[in-house]
């Protein structure tokens, strides 16, 4: 796998792991930010197995990114959980956030600011 995905692997996963300010600050106002959120993770979860037979992810990562994904699969079942409030608020966000932070811990990162600059969102 490249480094460009894997810094892309990352950088999604920081921005799990930030605070609810963090992550609105990354985002245009018209993105649906819960949304994007779930979806950017989506799109790395893909790559884990990869990630994990390139000795790129430890083992426990690749079990809390499962907890992640079951999370927010049972989620996506409940309306409630989509909306800037819920994202700032509820618990299955701070659940994430803090999966999240395991995660970078363990593989040695740096809680850093996200950088999105390599993603253009457009208007649709």
């Amino acid at each position: 796998m490249d480094t460009g995905k894997t810094s892309t692997f990352f950088q999604v996963i920081t921005l799990m792991a930030s605070s609810f300010d963090e992550q609105i600050r990354v985002f245009p106002p018209f993105v649906v930010i819960p949304d994007e959120i779930a979806l950017l993770f989506d799109d790395i979860y893909r790559d884990t197995s990869q990630m994990y037979q390139d000795n790129k992810l430890s083992l426990d990562s690749v079990n809390l990114l499962t907890k992640m994904n079951d999370l927010l699969d049972n989620m996506s079942n409940d309306l409630t959980k989509w909306n800037i409030e819920s994202l700032k608020k509820d618990a299955d966000w701070d659940t994430i956030r803090s999966l999240a932070r395991s995660i970078l811990e363990i593989q040695g990162i740096g809680n850093e600011k996200v950088n999105f600059d390599f993603t253009h969102w457009i208007s649709g």
